[in-house]
């Protein structure tokens, strides 16, 4: 429980600082960025439009412990709000998941047979 805290804490700070390194102002839509400042953490930021408003999502990865967290930062408060946390330990070990056809198991026949 300490750990999960600790965790959430550490990632809220850690989301903070990345923002104040980014800076406040709103890139264009297509514009994101990724902090990696010691290997540990990976942050990638972009600006997405929710309920019409510009908001900055920040998703930090833990390498380590395989787990994600997205954050929205919203511009005119500073307020920021956790979105969601999941372990994707177990996603990464799927082959494939919502693929369409061809199917990468298809592609990957086609590569043997040449």
């Amino acid at each position: 429980m300490k750990a999960t805290a600790f965790g959430l804490i550490g990632g809220t700070v850690f989301a903070l600082a990345f923002w104040s390194v980014v800076g406040r102002g709103q890139p264009a839509a297509a514009e994101h960025s990724v902090y990696q400042p010691s290997g540990d953490l990976i942050a990638l930021s972009t600006m997405i439009e929710v309920d019409r408003q510009a908001v900055q999502q920040i998703a930090v990865v833990d390498p380590r412990t395989r787990t994600m967290s997205v954050y929205h930062i919203e511009p005119k408060s500073s307020a920021i709000k956790l979105k969601s946390v999941r372990n994707i330990e177990a996603d990464l070990q799927m082959p494939e998941y919502n693929a369409v056809e061809p199917l990468p198991k298809e592609i990957r026949a086609m590569l043997e047979r040449r």
